[in-house]
């Protein structure tokens, strides 16, 4: 007689990468984007904001759609929506001292202009 084991797997927690703006309606929304297209393997990828917007900016959507991914269900989000906790990298996406002070294990600085002004 053969008993079955029971084989338990972990579930694999992968890395929060966030993508941080001052609205989270384009530069970080399009971070969003790509990361997700290129290292959702690797990191679960979000975008929040400082001062959110409530709206994805429509010609981000257009961007992105020329490029093959689409945008348009993404929200923009408050960086207190967010468990911080579990937060490994924060990319701030040049905003400078509107940006919150966000615990992360890595924090990367990216001084990509408001494509507003």
């Amino acid at each position: 007689m053969v008993k079955a084991r029971s084989l338990i797997v972990a579930e694999q927690v992968k890395p929060t990468i966030v993508f941080l703006c001052v609205e989270n309606s384009c530069r970080s929304q399009i971070a969003e984007a790509f990361g997700r297209k290129f290292a959702r393997k690797t990191y679960e990828v979000k975008s929040a904001g400082s001062l959110p917007s409530g709206k994805v900016n429509p010609t981000a959507i257009k961007l992105m759609n020329e490029l093959g991914y689409d945008i348009s269900s993404h929200a923009s989000t408050s960086i207190n929506q967010l468990h911080q906790a579990e937060i490994e990298v924060i990319v701030s996406m040049g905003c400078g001292d509107v940006c919150p002070n966000i615990l992360a294990k890595e924090k990367i600085e990216w001084e990509i202009p408001d494509p507003k002004e």
